[in-house]
């Protein structure tokens, strides 16, 4: 804090100052935005627990509620449980796409519609659905996306998807556990 008579209060202006010094890339108009952003003006004062609760990203680091520790486990078992369909899933995947002579990242770019290096569950089923189509009719594509979300982000992001395809290529991973399980994951 820019706070040099130590009164535990100091002039919005002033932390737009030592703002300045720190990143001089900003632009003027911008930095004037800044306190009408916090809805202030810059001859306002702040106190310290006012600037630590504007500007400290450590007391905004846990926003929400944590998950319990009950729910993890049972997101990780539920994750350990699936992992053997996931696997003979992505080989199976990945063994249509190399028939139909698909790399992965040829796939990837083709579904990723709006070029942001992340597929969407609609992507990829319109994707499947051109690419693919007899090999996985009736599949539930929020299984697959599941089952391709290595990091369980909620995403597909290219470097997890062509990563996987590729190592389950290189795998000896049983596809004929897909057929066991074609059933689970369709509906």
């Amino acid at each position: 804090m820019a706070d040099t008579q130590r009164s535990n209060s100091v002039k919005f202006s002033l932390i737009l100052d030592t703002l300045n010094k720190i990143l001089p890339n900003l632009t003027r108009e911008f930095m004037d935005q800044i306190p009408y952003a916090f809805e202030m003006s810059p001859s306002d004062m702040l106190s310290k627990e006012e600037f630590d609760m504007l500007f400290d990203t450590r007391s905004h680091a846990s926003l929400g509620p944590q998950p319990s520790a009950l729910k993890v486990k049972n997101q990780r078992d539920a994750m350990a449980n699936n992992s053997a369909d996931y696997t003979a899933i992505i080989k199976y995947f990945a063994e249509c796409l190399q028939k139909e002579n698909i790399t992965p990242l040829r796939f990837f770019k083709k579904a990723d519609r709006n070029f942001n290096q992340v597929l969407t569950v609609d992507e990829l089923k319109d994707q499947v659905k051109i690419s693919l189509p007899q090999s996985f009719a009736g599949l539930n594509f929020k299984k697959l996306t599941k089952a391709l979300d290595q990091n369980n982000n909620g995403l597909v992001e290219q470097s997890e998807f062509v990563g996987l395809l590729d190592q389950a290529l290189a795998s000896g991973a049983d596809t004929s556990q897909f057929r066991r399980i074609s059933g689970a994951l369709a509906g």
